[in-house]
């Protein structure tokens, strides 16, 4: 099948397009590939590329939430509200190594 105009190129590369000719502003002049399925693999491309700046945010924002968490629980035992001992082994390793880590510094 012969394409002309502007597609997506990512969308493209998911459909399995064996050649992709194009100009420079991208307007493809060119294309070997089924396009039956290109609306629905781009409606997921386009889904994607909304979603990926608030999974890049979530990301960064894990460390910092680390972070509060760790105070919270190092407050939570200076107030005798918990024991260190009463959280699970596995949680008790990763405080400590964090801890020292940090000590580190």
């Amino acid at each position: 099948m012969k394409l002309v105009g502007k597609y997506d190129h990512e969308v493209l590369h998911r459909l399995g397009a064996i050649s992709v000719s194009s100009t420079k502003d991208e307007t493809i002049t060119d294309v070997d590939i089924d396009m039956t399925q290109y609306d629905t693999v781009k409606a997921q491309v386009d889904d994607e590329r909304l979603k990926q700046p608030i999974k890049d945010k979530l990301v960064l924002s894990d460390a910092k939430m680390t972070r509060v968490s760790e105070d919270l629980i190092d407050l939570l035992i200076s107030k005798n509200l918990i024991k260190l001992t009463e959280l699970p082994q596995s949680v008790i390793d990763k405080i400590n190594e964090r801890k020292s880590l940090r000590g580190q510094l």
